[in-house]
């Protein structure tokens, strides 16, 4: 594991890392958008907030089927249809972000979250999209527009959650009235210079962040960091192989919120970039190099 000494004051030692503020002056001074707002530190794991992409005023995302409430038949794909305005998929997005993290080719998207599985990115949802090989019981279907780096839109209607049954109608998966947490971002396998940053993403719903209110606690390898701001964060200094992230959501009294959404835990995979040396040799590239 890497240290982030060199760039980042060093958090108070404890169970759970400690927010320390000031400037990341080796990553975060170049450009304002991605300046840091704060920064954890522990393990040599470096969590810094930043603040969100600029706003996409006017987007709305919809789901016309499956319609609320509905019972579908066992054994058949699920059609998902989806009405998106205000944005779109295929863009670039514009930013400086976009040359600071993982950002993909195929552009803007819409990420897709079928029950607590790892999101699918849909590029065009012009078309209808089958869900498949769903088991009998509650399902449900969470959708909202992403920035080609993955940076989900939080905007007033750019998310959506559905609640729908195969075979048979039951309680609903998520409560569309109660605090849950959508885990978005890191996901799967980071190659090359995406590996050295990465996103930390996710989607708040009926609830708000803050010191003495909710909470998302990012837990990276076994540490333990507190976010109290619905912004993205940067995770950096992680040497290569596999890393476990979980994300849950806490209410105030520091309790994991009961709901299936509320904790979830995905394995990422990292093979961080090289770099040529004077002796023609490599070596691994620091985690803040921009």
């Amino acid at each position: 594991m890497r240290s982030c000494r060199r760039s980042y004051p060093r958090a108070a030692a404890g169970a759970v890392g400690v927010i320390v503020l000031g400037v990341c002056l080796a990553s975060g001074s170049r450009n304002a958008l991605s300046a840091p707002q704060s920064v954890q530190e522990k393990g040599g794991i470096c969590v810094r907030q930043v603040g969100r992409s600029p706003a996409v005023p006017g987007v709305s995302i919809w789901i016309d089927e499956p319609a609320r409430g509905a019972v579908l038949p066992a054994g058949q794909d699920v059609m998902l249809k989806i009405r998106l305005t205000g944005f779109e998929p295929g863009k670039q997005t514009d930013t400086p972000r976009a040359r600071e993290i993982a950002n993909s080719a195929m552009g803007q998207h819409v990420h897709v979250i079928v029950d607590n599985e790892p999101y699918l990115a849909f590029y065009d949802v012009s078309q209808p999209i089958a869900l498949k090989n769903l088991k009998p019981g509650p399902h449900a279907v969470r959708v909202f527009p992403s920035r080609s780096y993955h940076e989900s839109v939080k905007e007033p209607g750019a998310f959506q959650l559905r609640n729908f049954w195969v075979g048979e109608h039951t309680r609903p998966l998520i409560s569309t009235r109660s605090p849950f947490i959508t885990y978005s971002r890191p996901k799967g396998d980071y190659v090359g210079r995406e590996a050295e940053r990465l996103l930390v993403d996710f989607y708040l719903s009926n609830a708000q962040l803050g010191p003495d209110k909710y909470k998302a606690r990012l837990t990276v390898d076994g540490n333990q960091f507190l976010l109290t701001e619905w912004t993205p964060y940067y995770v950096e200094g992680l040497s290569p192989g596999t890393h476990t992230f979980q994300m849950e959501l806490l209410d105030p009294a520091g309790k994991v919120v009961p709901g299936m959404a509320n904790s979830t835990t995905r394995e990422i995979n990292l093979k961080p970039a090289t770099v040529p040396t004077a002796s023609g040799l490599s070596q691994d590239r620091c985690c803040n190099t921009p």
